[in-house]
């Protein structure tokens, strides 16, 4: 199973503020200290098995423990020196904080799924640009571990290591699926695959490589086919356009904005994923100029963004990142145009996700979060 959603953003808001900042020793040292605990955790999350096993259930509390410490990591000054970061901060904590309770009440399934999500969203952040830094020391435990490929393929990287992420996905995606949660695996590693290619090496020559090797594969499932003929052509106009210099800041927010506006325009319906590779693009962009520090208005509409492409770009077996994103988006610039319009996309999901065939229900804690968030955006 991977590891890739819902708290990959309030964590990337936080992380990707002060992961790389330098003038800032005081959070980085506890930085590390929270994605030590997070790769420790990895290798529990990405098995149901190890993770139910009552001999390990220490182990994954006392990281939990650490996860939630992360709120302490920053002084008072530099929440006031970021708006909105207190929070988003707040926002992880009380996140992390039901996820330990949750555990350590033994609803471990509910726990498990929550922290793939924040993995996903903390992950999210160390790979949505590249850098220098690889935990390569995360490896000596990964090989004595009993992983299958593709589990070796996501921690790979989450830790960054993504050359040889690059080369196990490719490896799994040259033998075709042979049964139902083969063929699940098989489009995973596919869209994973092309994640790396596209988000962190931006690479159309390597997507493209990746997409003709899958195309062909024989006996592969008629919607897997035709999301490579699809990613093919986003793949090409890629490459036929003219090679510009590095984008940054409010560039790469019009950037991701004209992106966006793209691929939800060639959209057959609201989660047709035709134009991930164009999506994709766009949430490299709009990472990059959240990590550019941008003043609160293009912060905003750059969280505001996001929200739209994940909320296109969702793994079904994990938990939704776009609400995070605009819900951020709200706190981050309440009573503006643009809280408004993340509120309504927030209320949207919502209603959605709660709705089935027996009506809508939605949970106390979640309306009154509902109402709290819409007299931040009105």
């Amino acid at each position: 199973m991977t590891s890739l959603v819902k708290i990959f953003t309030l964590l990337t808001l936080v992380f990707c503020h002060f992961s790389q900042a330098k003038e800032r020793p005081e959070a980085t040292g506890r930085m590390r200290e929270v994605f030590n605990s997070l790769m420790n955790l990895q290798t529990y999350i990405v098995s149901e098995e190890r993770f139910r096993d009552p001999k390990n259930r220490s182990v994954i509390e006392k990281d939990l423990k650490t996860l939630n410490q992360v709120k302490h990591a920053f002084p008072k000054k530099m929440l006031d020196e970021e708006p909105g970061l207190a929070a988003i901060a707040k926002l992880y904590s009380e996140y992390i904080s039901d996820t330990h309770l949750q555990f350590s009440k033994g609803n471990v399934d509910y726990a498990r799924n929550r922290l793939r999500t924040v993995s996903a969203f903390c992950l999210n952040c160390h790979t949505r640009v590249t850098t220098e830094k690889s935990f390569v020391d995360f490896q000596n435990r990964l090989e004595k571990g009993d992983f299958s490929l593709f589990e070796k393929a996501e921690m790979a990287a989450a830790t960054r290591q993504f050359d040889k992420a690059i080369s196990q996905y490719r490896e799994l995606l040259s033998v075709p699926p042979k049964n139902e949660w083969g063929v699940i695996q098989y489009s995973r590693a596919l869209r994973h695959a092309i994640n790396v290619a596209v988000r962190v090496k931006k690479d159309p020559d390597l997507s493209q490589e990746i997409l003709d090797q899958v195309s062909k594969m024989k006996d592969l499932p008629e919607f897997v086919q035709d999301y490579v003929v699809q990613w093919k052509k986003e793949v090409a106009v890629w490459k036929s356009e003219k090679k510009e210099e590095e984008v940054k800041g409010a560039k790469a927010i019009a950037k991701a904005r004209t992106l966006i506006e793209t691929a939800t325009s060639a959209q057959a319906f609201p989660a047709d994923e035709n134009s991930d590779i164009s999506l994709l693009r766009a949430t490299h962009y709009l990472h990059e100029a959240l990590d550019e520090k941008p003043n609160s208005d293009d912060r905003a509409e750059a969280l505001y963004l996001l929200g739209m492409a994940y909320q296109v770009l969702q793994d079904p077996m994990l938990w939704e990142l776009d609400t995070i994103y605009y819900e951020s988006c709200i706190r981050e610039k309440p009573h503006s145009d643009l809280s408004k319009k993340c509120y309504r996309r927030y209320s949207d999901r919502l209603y959605l996700g709660y709705t089935g065939s027996g009506g809508t229900y939605i949970p106390e804690s979640e309306l009154k979060k509902l109402v709290e968030l819409r007299k931040l955006a009105n």
